[in-house]
């Protein structure tokens, strides 16, 4: 590679890993929502809220979480990414 393609590569992968940067940081994890520039809330939506009380008595119960939670006998089945 020449010395400008190398350049142009550089500037490239900087301005990616600033963009990454900025999503990260304006992200919250699943089950949040913002609700100002420096405060975090548990989403409003119940069943967001329930979904989420239903993974961690899954696990409490299994003693862990492996793509999928059944529920009952089975007719509802939610999937996790690994």
């Amino acid at each position: 590679m020449s010395k400008m393609e190398l350049s142009v590569f550089r500037r490239h992968s900087l301005e990616a890993i600033k963009q990454k940067a900025r999503r990260v940081s304006s992200s919250v994890a699943v089950g949040y929502v913002k609700s100002g520039p420096d405060r975090i809330e548990k989403d409003p939506d119940r069943r967001v809220q329930e979904a989420i009380a239903l993974v961690f008595r899954k696990f409490n119960e299994l003693h862990m979480i492996t793509g999928r939670v059944w529920c009952g006998s089975g007719r509802k089945t939610f999937h996790f990414p690994y």
